[in-house]
């Protein structure tokens, strides 16, 4: 009997959760949604063959958490509109999806939606049948990408591992240590807030955050993730003792193991001192998102910042909303933005869309020029002579009245991080000493 309790728990939690809508709608049912993407190569069996196949064979149920990059979203309905909206769920952060649609595939006789993420260019598209999808996350900028997506309706658990009481509160900073299954290792820092076995956080990286995630602390082990339409992290961990190891997964193609140790006084270079101006005078001629050719003489604010980034970047957006906002909070201040966007479609037509969309869907108030058409760092560099390589994505660089470079910010620690508040502080008390000081 004792044998039989890890496959009877693991049928009550893939089945307990799915809960079919009391109502039928011609779409999606309201309310929250366990989606999933699979990164495993391998087919997973059904559920029906994975029973008989542990009757057969005495063994464990092949479900790895490891292989499956969970997150919530929930279907909400406006009042007296029969088109819903969708809100992915990480952590603390909600991203609204308007584009929602759905309708019977001809091809299929199946009742099919889909899910456009069309600021980060990629959508979901799968068969409805009572609560359940099954279909596939494509990112249309990115050749042949996609993975097999599916979500239950009123499932509750993000991980479905067997719950166990933490052996450690992982509340801190940790020191860790990335890529060590590469040739060059790096540096990053998480950050981890846990309450019970609910775990939530982020790590800081020299270029970046990896924004919000969350997830679960079961016995020793860990597990988060996050999903926004452009990037799909899934974290695990082993704590051992005072050290934790663990892997990273981003997307189904990459994966990197990592160690991390506790300490409170880790910290990250500069960002104001990864990048350095080259003495090449700062100008360019780009298209702007409506097709126009602009150059820095084109713009006369005082104080001008170019902000190099991408539309499918998620810091990015993070960054871009940060600047928004300050424009809307200061807007006495004689202060400019470019954006010098480095695309992934090779095709600049399709480039310029995915500009004009993202301005357009964040009422961007400045310009948004394309640069480049490729995320390559050492071919979007030879675009920007004035700058001594681009190293992240975003970088932001701010001119003085002379047109001279006077800071270079590398990298974009976000809301989701500690450092998000002092880099707000920081930023204003910058562009207020510029402004103020005589041309």
């Amino acid at each position: 009997m004792k044998i039989l309790l890890p496959v009877l728990y693991f049928v009550v939690i893939v089945l307990s959760g799915c809960i079919r809508p009391k109502n039928a709608y011609s779409s999606l049912a309201p309310g929250l949604w366990r989606g999933a993407l699979h990164l495993s190569t391998i087919p997973a069996l059904s559920l029906k063959d994975e029973i008989e196949r542990y009757e057969q064979e005495g063994t464990k149920p092949v479900y790895n958490p490891e292989d499956e990059l969970p997150f919530f979203f929930e279907v909400t309905y406006p009042e007296g509109s029969s088109k819903p909206y969708v809100d992915i769920i990480n952590g603390t952060e909600r991203i609204r999806i308007d584009e929602v649609y759905w309708g019977r595939n001809l091809n299929t006789a199946e009742d099919t939606v889909f899910i456009d993420f069309e600021l980060f260019d990629s959508h979901i598209r799968g068969i409805i049948r009572e609560g359940i999808i099954e279909g596939e996350w494509v990112v249309r900028n990115k050749p042949n990408y996609k993975i097999p997506f599916s979500a239950h309706f009123g499932k509750k658990d993000k991980f479905l591992v067997v719950p166990a009481t933490p052996s450690k509160d992982l509340t801190g900073q940790w020191d860790c240590t990335f890529d060590l299954n590469l040739a060059k290792t790096s540096k990053a820092i998480a950050e981890f807030k846990q309450d019970g076995s609910y775990l939530q956080g982020t790590f800081r990286t020299p270029t970046g955050d990896h924004r919000y995630l969350d997830g679960t602390v079961t016995g020793n082990k860990f597990y988060l993730s996050t999903f926004d339409g452009s990037h799909a992290y899934l974290f695990f961990g082993k704590i051992e003792g005072d050290s934790l190891i663990g892997s990273y997964k981003s997307g189904n193609h990459f994966l990197s193991l990592w160690t991390g140790t506790k300490n409170p006084a880790a910290d990250l270079p500069s960002p104001l001192q990864m990048n350095k101006g080259t003495g090449v005078p700062v100008d360019f001629s780009f298209q702007d998102q409506d097709g126009n050719i602009k150059s820095l003489s084109h713009y006369k604010n005082s104080i001008q910042i170019l902000q190099v980034m991408g539309t499918w970047c998620p810091n990015c957006y993070d960054e871009t909303k940060f600047l928004i906002q300050y424009l809307k909070d200061n807007p006495d201040l004689d202060l400019g933005i470019t954006g010098l966007a480095c695309e992934r479609h090779r095709d600049s037509t399709k480039a310029l869309n995915a500009l004009k969309i993202y301005k357009k869907k964040m009422e961007v108030p400045y310009d948004i020029l394309l640069a480049s058409t490729t995320t390559n760092k050492a071919a979007t560099s030879r675009q920007l002579p004035f700058l001594d390589s681009v190293i992240a994505y975003p970088t932001m660089i701010i001119l003085d009245k002379e047109r001279a470079i006077r800071y270079i910010h590398t990298g974009f620690d976000g809301p989701a991080t500690s450092r998000y508040q002092a880099f707000v502080k920081e930023f204003d008390q910058t562009i207020k000493s510029l402004i103020n000081q005589p041309k």
